[in-house]
């Protein structure tokens, strides 16, 4: 979000979001890796941010996210029997959700 808006813009977006979602009147997309914000869930009040860069703020690119779940799987496994079962748990089914490489997926569409 900071290549797109600057530090402390993005801080105060998230700052925003997260207080919205925690106050239940934060909109919020569904996707695999867990909820992002929807557009109409922040508060972009003051911020000169165009609609393409708030679309590549909130995109989730299964590529990415592929990857992003094997390096969780092998940070995890350094904890050995240490890890909670819950966690190594959660972490199987969030990476059984991530589409298969290659496939294009816009969780975003209608927000």
């Amino acid at each position: 979000m900071e290549s797109f808006c600057g530090r402390d813009t993005a801080k105060r977006a998230r700052i925003e979001m997260d207080t919205g979602r925690v106050e239940g009147r934060g909109a919020a997309q569904e996707t695999p890796i867990g909820y992002v914000p929807a557009k109409n869930g922040l508060t972009m009040d003051g911020m000169k941010i165009s609609d393409e860069a708030v679309n590549e703020m909130l995109r989730v690119d299964p590529e990415d996210w592929e990857l992003e779940m094997e390096d969780s799987k092998q940070f995890l496994a350094k904890f050995g029997a240490r890890l909670p079962r819950q966690i190594s748990e959660e972490q199987e089914k969030t990476s059984a959700k991530i589409p298969a490489r290659g496939q294009r997926v816009n969780f975003l569409s209608g927000n």
